[in-house]
């Protein structure tokens, strides 16, 4: 998956068994290898959160007012565009602030793999991608990102393992979504 565009429009929608929402899958593991999953759901209404067991869950909040996750442990503030973990073990309940939200998930094996969401401008992020052996993701958020010069990617579209990383393009502030994914040690 060296280079792999990705748009939002383009991926397929899965909606979710208890109508609350829709699942849009951008890219999984490979069978066999440590589980990890990129997703954006679109979350509708309030109500409880699948389950992963065994896994470990970062969201972040990408469109939309934001959300609290009730947790077992109390309230956790799922604001716009601030990464938030937690375990997949336990039962989360999100309930919506002002309307729908869309939601960036990374679900991943937290024993096998160590994980790194950030946001922010492009220009400002740690790109630790390379190093990690597993994945590196932008995802751009607002603006636009140059891709060597050969295309560039608006908000609402990605790239899996660039062999060089997006640059700002313009005078407007770009704001991305860096997933880095590794064993790990």
């Amino acid at each position: 998956m060296i280079n792999h565009r990705f748009h939002f429009d383009s991926i397929p929608v899965t909606p979710w068994k208890n109508a609350g929402g829709v699942t849009r899958q951008i890219a999984k593991s490979c069978p066999g290898d440590p589980f990890w999953r990129l997703s954006i759901a679109g979350v509708e209404k309030d109500g409880p959160f699948s389950g992963f067991p065994g896994l470990h869950r970062i969201l972040t909040v990408v469109s939309g007012a934001g959300m609290t996750l009730n947790l077992p442990d109390g309230a956790r503030p799922a604001d716009l565009n601030i990464p938030v973990g937690f375990s997949g073990d336990v039962p989360v309940e999100g309930v919506l602030r002002d309307g729908p939200v869309q939601n960036f998930n990374l679900i991943y094996e937290a024993e096998k793999l160590v994980a790194r969401v950030q946001v922010g401008p492009i220009d400002t992020l740690d790109f630790i991608g390379g190093e990690t052996g597993i994945l590196c993701a932008v995802y751009c958020l607002s603006g636009s990102l140059d891709l060597n010069g050969q295309e560039t990617l608006f908000a609402g579209s990605g790239i899996l393992n660039p062999t060089e990383l997006p640059q700002p393009t313009g005078p407007e502030t770009t704001l991305a979504l860096h997933v880095a994914l590794g064993l790990r040690h």
